[in-house]
């Protein structure tokens, strides 16, 4: 049996763990070329973006999203796709519009980040019907094709009349999406043929009632590792907040390998039968997420400072520094991903929900507390008490599920 599993699944897990490689290496090259060409400021600017882009998309994920790929195999995909496109149009407008009176952002972009929330959260719709479907080798491909496009998009419009660097980067970030939007729409629409087996209403009831819950734990879990870019920008500045985030890049990008690990995972949970072993799964891609993310983590603290201040140019060396702050939540985050992705797999999003309310609580009492007396190195050691936190509920919860 478990030759038949390692045999059958293998070469899925390669493929999506190299798909990964390749998106963390044009993220990685889009880090370090926005560092050195925009300055700690530059970049500082396009990470309080892309934290708010992020808010946006989250938001949109309360059309049903995040649930998308539990109930892609149970529901008519037409009726999914529907309910999501029109909970889209009306609740990213009016979050941009919320962020502008907010003073969170000028009219401009809020018209430019919300038109590439649009974008990116109907993309999400197509990648999480298609993982459904048992097509992860699309919404591997497709993840490359927006990876790239925005490094091009960077490049491309760095030499141009736009200015600042938050607009050149939700510029490309809106028409790289575009082309990997289509790619995912081919291969998703033979699928709404699909004889409907459940209502219009149903179908609507089942996936804003399984995605708010899941989007709820999103979102609370997005503020455990994005609170403290709000909490930096507001009393350290913009350049602050660029170092700190490169940091905070580079650690993340470990999690390559348990992101590749649980894509394939929650494909096989959400499809799995009573018979299936998903328990003992999770266990072995869990313990094997870990394994490998120590290993990339020790490779990571490992750089020489003298080749990371040439990599980035002055003005980062302090995000060297951090990193080892970070590494034991990485290390959780890496485990815990597995686990979360099971109960997500299995539809039982309260877990994750109720793992994202204890993380929460770590990071508000966290922040407020070694911010002011330790700054970015403060906000570091919060955020790997937050995740060791929440892998702890985790694990508790997880080791009574029946097998």
């Amino acid at each position: 049996m478990r030759k038949k599993w390692l045999s059958s699944n293998v070469i899925s897990i390669l493929g999506t763990l190299l798909t990964r490689v390749g998106g963390a290496a044009i993220s990685l090259v889009t880090l370090i070329l926005t560092a050195r060409w925009f300055g700690p400021e530059g970049r500082g600017e396009i990470s309080y973006l892309m934290t708010l882009l992020t808010l946006l998309n989250l938001a949109a994920g309360f059309t049903g999203i995040s649930a998308l790929t539990y109930l892609s195999p149970r529901y008519s995909t037409l009726q999914l796709w529907v309910w999501v496109l029109l909970g889209i149009v009306v609740i990213v407008p009016i979050v941009s519009i919320g962020l502008v009176f907010g003073g969170w952002i000028s009219p401009e972009l809020g018209v430019l980040i919300g038109a590439c929330a649009f974008f990116i959260s109907l993309h999400q719709c197509h990648q999480g019907m298609l993982l459904g479907k048992g097509r992860l080798e699309i919404q591997n491909i497709s993840s490359i094709i927006a990876g790239i496009g925005t490094l091009v998009g960077i490049m491309v419009l760095a030499n141009t009349f736009i200015e600042s660097p938050g607009k050149i980067y939700l510029w490309a970030a809106t028409l790289a999406v575009l082309p990997a939007l289509l790619f995912t729409g081919i291969f998703l629409k033979p699928f709404f043929k699909e004889v409907a087996t459940e209502s219009w209403s149903a179908t609507r009831k089942a996936l804003w009632g399984k995605g708010s819950s899941a989007q709820l734990s999103n979102l609370i879990h997005f503020f455990n590792y994005r609170l403290a870019f709000f909490w930096i920008e507001s009393t350290e500045g913009k350049s602050v907040l660029g170092v700190y985030a490169v940091a905070i890049a580079l650690s993340e990008s470990v999690w390559l390998i348990s992101q590749s690990l649980s894509a394939f995972q929650i494909m096989k949970v959400s499809r799995a039968g009573k018979d299936d072993n998903v328990i003992a799964n999770t266990w072995k891609l869990a313990f094997l997420s870990l394994i490998l993310a120590t290993i990339a983590s020790a490779v990571l603290v490992g750089i020489p400072s003298a080749l990371f201040t040439q990599i980035f140019h002055t003005g980062f060396e302090a995000s060297k520094t951090i990193l080892p702050w970070m590494i034991p939540g990485v290390l959780a985050q890496s485990f815990s991903t597995l686990l979360a992705h099971y109960f997500a797999g299995k539809g039982k999003y309260r877990v994750n929900l109720y793992s994202s309310i204890c993380g929460i609580g770590i990071t508000i009492l966290g922040l407020g507390i070694s911010l002011p007396l330790w700054g970015i190195y403060g906000a570091a050691s919060t955020a790997s008490a937050c995740y060791i936190g929440m892998l702890i509920f985790q694990l508790v919860a997880f080791l009574t599920q029946k097998k």
